[in-house]
């Protein structure tokens, strides 16, 4: 057995990284809360949505180590915030557990000007086996480089390396750097699911006062070419360690998504290493490439 797999047998409560466990109440958008009267739409794919690529069987990596995202018995008030991130044209992801159980949901543009403003999300859209959903909106933003299942980097040394996410953890501007510690499996409870995961060992952060990133679910995990290789879905504090959803969950739910996009438009390009993480992802989040989710509960 590989050593990080029995750093990982050791955990058995994960703490997600989403804004129902770590609640962020903002006088902006507690203002703003009745000038919108209309609400998001959640549409909850079916595993049969996609024939291109199947969803894994739980056989396949219920052996792995498993962590556990404990069942939540009531939705939190107020507001709440999570990350997004463009992968083409106009398609966004993020994380399940950022949305799900949201009255409105709203991408917040401009974050921090003067001219800040919450943009409602008409539809958001559910992976069918994996803490992962989708939304379209439209910028002029670069996207991020999705590699396909059968692209040579995926299936050799993508995941092998180190990894940055760039989010807006506890409501503000912040960033990872993180290296490869093993796989495993996710049990959440709240949506009766176990999915494939990656598990990082965080090596750097900033701010570096960061106690907790929640707020940061629902970033990019990318590698130093700014190639995806996962979606930042939990954290487990103690351990110092982040989980992301794997390429063959965001593949499937591209391609649940491909009759609302086109994939043309620029491609994120910088390379990214621990002294320019700060300024790159700075520059992502100015250019909107990413921007913070807003949740207002019923």
């Amino acid at each position: 057995m590989k050593l990080s797999d029995k750093l990982l047998i050791g955990l058995s409560t994960l703490i997600t990284i989403a804004s129902v466990t770590h609640i962020i109440y903002v006088d902006f958008f507690s203002g703003n809360q009745n000038s919108i009267v209309r609400t998001t739409d959640i549409v909850y794919f079916d595993e049969s949505e996609v024939d291109s690529i199947k969803v894994r069987p739980v056989e396949e990596f219920v052996r792995r180590p498993t962590v556990t995202v404990p069942k939540l018995s009531v939705h939190p008030r107020g507001w709440a915030v999570g990350t997004g991130f463009k992968v083409s044209d106009n398609i966004w992801f993020t994380a399940r557990h950022v949305v799900d159980g949201c009255d409105k949901i709203f991408v917040n543009i401009d974050y921090g000007s003067s001219n800040q403003t919450l943009k409602l999300i008409d539809k958001v859209y559910v992976h069918a086996a994996s803490d992962l959903a989708a939304f379209t909106y439209n910028n002029l933003a670069p996207s991020f480089q999705l590699p396909s299942l059968q692209d040579t980097e995926s299936t050799k040394s993508l995941l092998r390396t180190t990894a940055y996410t760039a989010g807006y953890p506890v409501g503000e501007p912040g960033n990872l750097y993180v290296k490869y510690l093993g796989k495993a499996a996710l049990s959440n409870k709240n949506y009766n699911l176990i999915e494939p995961i990656i598990v990082w060992s965080v090596s750097n952060k900033y701010p570096e006062s960061l106690t907790s990133v929640g707020g940061i679910s629902g970033g990019p995990m990318f590698n130093e070419k700014s190639r995806l290789v996962g979606v930042t879905v939990a954290e487990m504090i103690r351990r110092g360690t982040v989980a992301t959803a794997d390429l063959h969950s965001i593949n499937w739910l591209f391609n649940a998504m491909t009759d609302e996009t086109k994939n043309t438009i620029t491609k994120i390009t910088e390379s990214f290493s621990p002294e320019t993480m700060t300024d790159r992802s700075n520059a992502l989040r100015n250019d909107e490439s990413i921007l913070q989710i807003v949740c207002k509960f019923k």
